[in-house]
């Protein structure tokens, strides 16, 4: 039987790993990222190429520098649906 310490202890730590996944946010197949490592969103219109970028400046776990991620939407409403999972996923 387990003591109920112990069993708190393990609800807590189910808790803490939901909330970790909650700020994970799928930038592109096989590529997430802690929303708590973002500096700052770049959002542009490429008028020439009819897109729009967002560039995600962040800092990675291991390193020192920054890195950057842009990922190319070919419609504005595409974009604002990937800005807006963004903002949910940091508030």
């Amino acid at each position: 039987m387990t003591p109920f310490s112990d069993f708190h202890k393990e609800d807590h730590g189910d808790q803490n790993r939901l909330s970790e996944l909650k700020m994970l946010l799928k930038v592109d197949d096989g590529f997430y990222l802690n929303t708590q490592h973002i500096i700052a969103v770049h959002v542009s219109k490429d008028s020439s190429r009819g897109v729009f970028e967002v560039q995600l400046e962040y800092t990675p776990n291991s390193v020192q520098k920054s890195g950057e991620y842009t990922k190319v939407f070919s419609s504005q409403i595409e974009a604002e649906m990937f800005l807006n999972q963004l903002n949910q996923k940091i508030h």
